[in-house]
């Protein structure tokens, strides 16, 4: 698959993670997260659990959510 399709669909998938969360409030999910800072363009968490890192992500406003197991290497 061409690099910019891969981004499109991360981006694709991320926007649809946020709407969710949006739409329907905070939920429980299982797994490890890391909350990737936008404007530095780095990772500011190791991998946390799903509560942790909405409190780090809600202090932070140019911050995303990544699943840590498709989170680009970095």
């Amino acid at each position: 698959m061409p690099r910019r399709a891969q981004k499109k669909r991360a981006q694709r998938r991320q926007r649809d993670l946020e709407n969710d969360i949006n739409e329907n409030g905070l939920d429980h999910r299982g797994g490890q997260f890391r909350v990737f800072r936008r404007k530095g363009r780095q990772y500011i968490t190791p991998p946390v659990s799903w509560e942790e890192a909405i409190k780090i992500w809600q202090e932070c406003d140019d911050c995303i959510i990544l699943d840590a197991q498709s989170a680009r290497k970095g």
